[in-house]
């Protein structure tokens, strides 16, 4: 956590977004095989266990990307990005 601090520093909070998961709502995937053996982790969105750690929060000046998966590249994160006005947009992607 110490080198994403450090690495959004240096670009600066404009610059940085922080991604998270969250569980999705469908339990037709493979989510809900996991669910039904680990019924402890089937909790909502919502709750407190899918905060940001305190060393992620205030990184970024925009909201986080939430996503059901743990790969983040999707709409939200193109339109942030401007992907669509930019496609040779540079990400650097640490985590």
């Amino acid at each position: 956590m110490e080198n994403i601090a450090r690495l959004a520093q240096a670009v600066g909070p404009e610059r940085t977004l922080v991604t998270r998961w969250l569980p999705t709502a469908d339990r037709a995937t493979a989510w809900g095989d996991y669910y039904r053996a680990w019924p402890f982790a089937d909790v909502p969105p919502e709750d407190p266990r899918y905060e940001l750690v305190d060393a992620a929060r205030g990184l970024s000046a925009h909201p986080t990307i939430d996503e059901p998966t743990f790969g983040k590249w999707g709409p939200q994160l193109a339109e942030r990005v401007g992907w669509e006005q930019n496609p040779r947009t540079h990400l650097l992607v640490t985590g």
